[in-house]
């Protein structure tokens, strides 16, 4: 595992774990929110880096709530009604009913926990009702938009990132993870088998290289298409040229990654989600996610008449 802190700012302070009050119990037993981030320690060894990060978010919010409206709430106090409240008072913010299942998923698992150590006889989150979902109806872009998008990212520091993307259907974090020796130029194939993700961490951006994906079948050689193989080789050859006129200035912390600047600086997942909104936003394109553009290769392909 290599990181790279990148000094980002974050929306909230730090790890609430990090602050004066204990998540340890008192003579009365656990606080409502310092159970929570017990629970979230002692499944820490069993989830994913990013899922950890999306976990400690969510319940940092769930504390700041319940903290501000039932300070000192004991974990045996806790009823369904407040639960709710909060579910209730989330939702008329403005939090969309897909956001506020996500923060029920966290505290449902935390208490069924603390069932399970014998804390709590029943889950009061077993009570609640949940607001409607929301149906995700995946956005894409047809063969015109595509190539128009292409078209105007030529140049762009991101434009292999993009034609990737577009051409493979690779989640960001895959194409970032894409190293040199991944592509064989010679048998005109191109592996994905790892990965780069980050976290916002006590307000700086954190990157992760992991070569676990996300699942089995997400580990795949890919035949090398002409277009982005003309571009590799483009870029490989640039890299060596800039890397000889920066020589030591020339940033060495991610050796061997193709998605770098010429400066040798790795394109970190934060820019990429951030730069694709602004320019498909300066060129008046169809609002997309740059994630979108995996939908857009899986529907081109089917289109074409590929099987699932």
């Amino acid at each position: 595992v290599k990181e790279k802190v990148v000094k980002k700012p974050c929306w909230y302070d730090g790890d609430p774990r990090m602050q004066n009050e204990s998540v340890s119990p008192t003579d009365a037993g656990f606080k409502f929110t310092g159970f929570l981030f017990y629970w979230l320690d002692s499944i820490k060894a069993t989830i994913a880096y990013t899922t950890y990060n999306g976990y400690t978010i969510n319940l940092t919010l769930v504390k700041r709530y319940f903290d501000e409206l039932y300070p000192g709430l004991l974990l045996t106090d806790l009823t369904a009604l407040q639960i709710q409240k909060f579910y209730n008072d989330m939702y008329n913010e403005g939090k969309s009913g897909n956001t506020i299942k996500h923060y029920h998923a966290n505290i449902h698992k935390a208490l069924k926990y603390a069932v399970k150590m014998d804390l709590l006889i029943a889950n009061p989150a077993d009570k609640v009702e949940l607001p409607k979902q929301e149906k995700f109806r995946a956005s894409f872009y047809t063969k015109e938009e595509i190539n128009q998008l292409l078209k105007v990212f030529e140049g762009d520091r991101m434009e292999l990132v993009v034609n990737i993307a577009a051409y493979y259907g690779l989640r960001r974090s895959e194409v970032l993870g894409l190293k040199w020796d991944a592509i064989d130029f010679d048998k005109g194939t191109l592996s994905v088998c790892r990965k780069i993700t980050s976290i916002n961490a006590d307000g700086h951006e954190q990157l992760r290289v992991d070569d676990t994906l996300k699942t089995e079948a997400s580990v795949r050689t890919l035949p090398l298409i002409p277009q982005i193989e003309k571009m590799l080789k483009e870029k490989l050859k640039l890299e060596m040229q800039y890397s000889q006129i920066l020589k030591g200035d020339f940033d060495r912390t991610f050796d061997g990654f193709v998605c770098r600047d010429n400066t040798g600086a790795l394109i970190t997942p934060e820019y990429v989600t951030r730069h694709f909104k602004d320019v498909v936003k300066k060129y008046k394109l169809r609002p997309l996610r740059f994630h979108d553009l995996r939908h857009s290769c899986a529907s081109l392909l089917l289109a074409k008449g590929v099987s699932m």
